[in-house]
């Protein structure tokens, strides 16, 4: 049982002081009002993880490569995210997908929709990336 903690419920509503009980894996009540004699988790938050509904994972292997730059000379036809991607190699771009899904795990993010570039061979490389970054879950038993 986490007790006396900080909370966004179900209704995206804050709650100051909450009590969550979990049986196995699985939240099974949360109830609010403070608990004396309990530790006091007065500075953490739990709440629902977040969902990136965005990203252009593969973008991850030039982080800062396109800096400065409008969108057309960002991302047009000619535009250098497109020169990057030419000379990246597939290991690196594989390697900076799987990378950049495990830092969104671990802030917080349960879920990303990907926005792949290059068909159905971005997204062989997006679902490569997924399989190698496989995590438990940070569940509390």
């Amino acid at each position: 049982m986490i007790i006396n903690c900080s909370i966004i419920n179900e209704n995206f509503e804050f709650v100051e002081e909450a009590n969550i009980l979990i049986r196995g894996n699985l939240i099974h009540e949360v109830s609010d009002g403070f608990v004396s004699g309990a530790f006091k988790f007065e500075n953490y938050l739990i709440m629902p993880a977040l969902i990136n509904a965005h990203t252009h994972i593969g973008d991850s292997l030039f982080k800062g490569g396109v800096d400065g730059l409008n969108t057309d000379e960002a991302c047009g036809a000619r535009g250098m995210k497109w020169e990057l991607y030419r000379n990246a190699k597939q290991e690196n771009l594989i390697k900076a997908m799987q990378n950049t899904a495990k830092y969104m795990l671990t802030s917080g993010i349960s879920c990303f929709a990907d926005f792949r570039e290059f068909g159905i061979s971005g997204i062989n490389d997006l679902k490569e990336a997924s399989t190698l970054c496989k995590t438990p879950s940070p569940l509390i038993s």
